[in-house]
């Protein structure tokens, strides 16, 4: 993961961290505590940076995304819930959302659930209030997944619709 820094000549490297090997760092995701959350798409975990008292990133946190993933899955998008309190990330191959929570000041992370995504190949999926939209790449839809408050996890599909080869997913403002 690297950081960059804006100069007058333009962007400038700050610093690099780095993960695992074999764990191919994917999104990322910033939580309003300030860590940075980076799913991998090789190993299927996330990571939680933050600075240290010198302003130097390290990691933090680390978790699988949960019992139940596939050796031959690979993570795709990432997201937080409203609050903060959970991230969302998908999971293709074995076509699943994990749900990890955020806990402590955002320095510890603890797999919740892995439920069925809906889709086939959840490429992308963004939180729209209580909703958590997904996009199937290979089952040409986007489901929408009931988004349960309280314990974060995605309950089954309530809505399709049909899009092909969705990819990505934009809120309008």
């Amino acid at each position: 993961v690297r950081f960059w820094r804006v100069a007058d000549s333009g962007l400038r490297a700050a610093q690099e961290v780095v993960l695992p090997r074999g764990s191919g760092p994917r999104h990322m995701v910033w939580h309003p505590s300030g860590h940075l959350y980076v799913v991998t798409e090789l190993s299927r975990e996330i990571f939680a940076l933050a600075p240290d008292v010198t302003g130097h990133w390290r990691i933090v946190a680390g978790t699988s995304l949960g019992a139940g993933t596939l050796d031959d899955d690979t993570a795709a998008e990432l997201a937080a819930s409203r609050d903060g309190e959970f991230l969302y990330a998908g999971v293709r191959g074995s076509n699943t959302i994990a749900t990890v929570r955020v806990k402590g000041a955002g320095d510890a992370l603890a797999p919740v659930a892995l439920v069925d995504a809906g889709v086939d190949w959840p490429r992308h999926h963004l939180v729209v209030r209580d909703t958590l939209l997904v996009a199937g790449q290979r089952s040409d839809e986007v489901a929408s997944l009931t988004l349960d408050l309280r314990t974060g996890v995605p309950s089954r599909v309530r809505h399709r619709v049909e899009a092909p080869t969705p990819t990505c997913l934009v809120v309008a403002r």
